[in-house]
Formats: C-alpha cells, sequence, structure tokens
C-alpha cells in the first residue's frame, strides 16, 4: 500500500509540473504575439501604442489552440507585410517578425502544436477517465505518459522562448540602426531627401 501511495504522490507531481508548463507556454506564446507585430503611426498623436494595447488586450482573452492557431498562421509562413491604411496625414510604420520554413517543417510544427492543444485538453479534462491510479501499474503507465508529455512541452517551451529572444533582439538593434547616424541617413535617402534638404 506504501508503494501505490507513492505512485499516486508522483503521478500528481508530474500533473502539476505538466499544468503549470502548459501554462507557461500560454503566456510566452500571448507574449510572443503580442510583440512581434507593430503598426501604426507616430508622433503625439499617432496610434502605434494604443494599437499595441489593443492586440495585448485581444491575445489575452485567447484559448490555448486560438493562440497556437495564430502562431502557425502568422509565425510559421511567408506572409506578405501589412499595408498601410490608403489615406495617411502621419508618419505610418510597421515591423514584423516571421519564422519562414519549408512547408515539410511547417506541416511538422502545425501538427506538434495541435497535439498539445489536444494534450492539455486532455490532461484537464479527461486525465483520471483514463488513469484511475487504484494500481502501482496504472500509476506507471500515467507517470510515463506524463514524462513524454513533458519531453514535449519542454522542447516547445524552448523554441517560444528562443523566438521570443529573436524578436527582443531584433526590436533592439532596429531601435539602435534607427538613431544611428546610418540609420538616420538612409531614412532620407529613401524619403528621397538629400544633405542639402536638411
Amino acid at each position: 500500500m506504501p508503494e501505490l501511495k507513492q505512485c499516486k504522490d508522483e503521478v500528481l507531481r508530474k500533473i502539476g509540473r505538466n499544468v503549470l508548463n502548459f501554462q507557461q507556454l500560454e503566456r510566452q506564446l500571448k507574449f510572443v504575439i503580442s510583440i512581434a507585430t507593430e503598426s501604426g503611426t507616430l508622433g503625439a498623436s499617432g496610434t502605434i501604442h494604443s494599437n499595441r494595447e489593443k492586440r495585448i488586450a485581444k491575445t489575452r482573452t485567447k484559448t490555448m489552440g486560438q493562440l497556437i492557431g495564430q502562431v502557425v498562421d502568422e509565425f510559421h509562413r511567408n506572409t506578405p507585410a501589412q499595408e498601410p491604411p490608403e489615406h495617411l496625414d502621419q508618419f505610418w510604420i510597421s515591423s514584423s517578425f516571421r519564422v519562414v520554413y519549408d512547408d515539410e517543417f511547417y506541416e511538422r510544427k502545425k501538427s506538434v502544436l495541435s497535439s498539445l492543444v489536444d494534450d492539455r485538453n486532455n490532461l484537464i479534462h479527461h486525465f483520471f477517465d483514463k488513469y484511475d491510479l487504484s494500481s502501482v501499474g496504472s500509476c506507471q503507465s500515467a507517470g510515463a505518459y506524463l514524462d513524454e508529455q513533458h519531453l514535449i512541452l519542454a522542447e516547445q517551451l524552448t523554441e517560444t522562448f528562443d523566438t521570443l529572444q529573436q524578436i527582443l533582439a531584433f526590436r533592439e538593434e532596429l531601435g539602435h540602426y534607427l538613431k544611428s547616424e546610418e540609420g538616420k541617413a538612409e531614412i532620407k535617402k529613401q524619403l528621397g531627401f538629400n544633405d542639402s534638404d536638411s
């Protein structure tokens, strides 16, 4: 009997670990989605900050399935950049971060992320329908399932965190470039100004 109790306790620990990992992945996905795209007008009455706040608020209410669907559609496809509005009276800027793979990798990534949604739902809603934990054998099967799930989750957590770090590094590097003399000169050049105009 003590052995069964120990097995049950270990399964419950692994359930807690995986639930927290799913929550962490959900938080990371929300953060990635909220910062990977920026668009709007600049200046005192610009919309870029309010657009960011709206995107964060909209992302906050999304489910795990919706988040993963958005990540797959927006971040792992070579989607075109967002077009500016037709009528502008202010300077408009847009930036977006994409991870482009070949079709085979895209399909594999989509499959892994989609199966994670099912795994999360099964863990939260149906775990005890499958594992009754009334025997050591059932506890061991449950533990093996949870360990396998943990490995997949850990891999996705690492990949998502790496993507997040790349986005932040890109944004920082872009900010430094735009503030540099080289960046300012490139902006003037693209806008058709020359040094005599400044």
